[in-house]
């Protein structure tokens, strides 16, 4: 009698313990795949700042060194009688 019951409940603990283990690796799975993806929109808001940094800065290394020649645009104000 005991033999009857206690086979099947040791195939329902192995599936059992199967599943949780199962649901383990998925959820540390996910977890790796989250951070990859984070550090993916990381990696291109990064570059997305270096390119205005370096669109800032170009205009900002160019004009002086263009005044300096004579070939640079002059400061105009609007309102010279202010």
């Amino acid at each position: 009698m005991n033999a009857l019951i206690l086979g099947p409940a040791i195939a329902a603990a192995i599936a059992a313990l199967g599943y949780v283990g199962k649901l383990i690796v998925e959820s540390w799975r996910d977890g790796l795949r989250e951070v990859r993806e984070r550090r993916a929109r990381l990696a291109s808001l990064y570059s997305l700042l270096m390119a205005s940094k370096s669109v800032f800065e170009t205009p900002e290394q160019i004009v002086p060194r263009a005044r300096e020649t004579g070939r640079g645009p002059e400061r105009r104000h609007r309102h010279a009688d202010l």
